[in-house]
């Protein structure tokens, strides 16, 4: 789930993205509005404001097919 704050905004710029390599987006130089303030995976809150709050790389990745997720 993910919370979004519907007030908060910010131009997306070379310090918007925290991890993403090459820091460009087609929204470069644009403000956004209604950004994310939390995440929560499994009743467990993994960023808070941007922050990540778990252990990076610390959950199964879900393959994805043609008919959307795959679960076993």
């Amino acid at each position: 789930m993910v919370v979004v704050d519907l007030e908060k905004s910010a131009v997306v710029d070379d310090d918007f993205y925290h991890t993403m390599e090459p820091r460009y987006s087609t929204f470069h130089g644009r403000e956004l509005t209604a950004l994310p303030t939390h995440t929560v995976v499994g009743g467990e809150v993994v960023v808070e404001e941007g922050e990540l709050q778990v252990e990076k790389g610390g959950r199964e990745y879900l393959h994805r097919g043609p008919e959307g997720v795959v679960r076993s």
